[in-house]
């Protein structure tokens, strides 16, 4: 039983005719590398993508649940690779108290958006200020995690801007599919 839908789904974006992997490649061909907060996005997006992590380890539902979110001390970054230290986890419960270690490889080959070692090393060299920090903290307070509702608001935000590039995309190189990505967008 589902209590509520992502924020893709609310839109009528998981059809299999827009995938997961594409509404994040709308998105990272988007993303504006002159905006703090444009990048603190798309990092937690490529994070969250890429490892399946759950989104309480990035935002938790409330400040005072935030025992679980990573900070900076639980990141190790190397040329290849990002190491997270996760405290605990929902499906692994017999490592859910001393926690377990997850790995996000490097893709060179691809949009550096989509690159979790390249947006989390842009990310660290714009953001850290201790080991203590959350990683995806607060805009407006460095020392607390970002809130659910305001991390499940900038993605709607960004869901909705790539409506037209979802469609530009599947009109070019998808014509004779072009009536079911106008049906799926509601046509706007």
């Amino acid at each position: 039983l589902r209590v509520s839908q992502t924020p893709a789904e609310e839109m009528g974006l998981t059809r299999p005719d827009v995938t997961e992997q594409e509404l994040l490649e709308a998105m990272a061909l988007q993303t504006v590398f002159t905006c703090v907060i444009s990048i603190k996005e798309m990092t937690a997006y490529v994070v969250l993508f890429f490892s399946s992590i759950r989104v309480g380890h990035v935002s938790p539902s409330r400040l005072d649940r935030s025992k679980h979110v990573l900070t900076w001390g639980d990141v190790i970054l190397t040329e290849d690779d990002v190491f997270l230290f996760l405290h605990s986890t929902k499906t692994l419960r017999a490592s859910a108290a001393q926690g377990w270690w997850t790995v996000l490889g490097a893709r060179p080959q691809g949009h550096r958006a989509l690159d979790p070692v390249r947006m989390m090393t842009l990310w660290r060299s714009l953001s850290y200020e201790c080991d203590s920090q959350p990683v995806f903290c607060a805009d407006t307070a460095k020392m607390l995690a970002q809130p659910r509702s305001a991390f499940t608001t900038a993605l709607r935000r960004r869901l909705r801007l790539r409506r037209c590039y979802l469609r530009l995309r599947r009109g070019a190189h998808h014509a004779a599919r072009a009536h079911v990505v106008d049906e799926l967008l509601g046509g706007q």
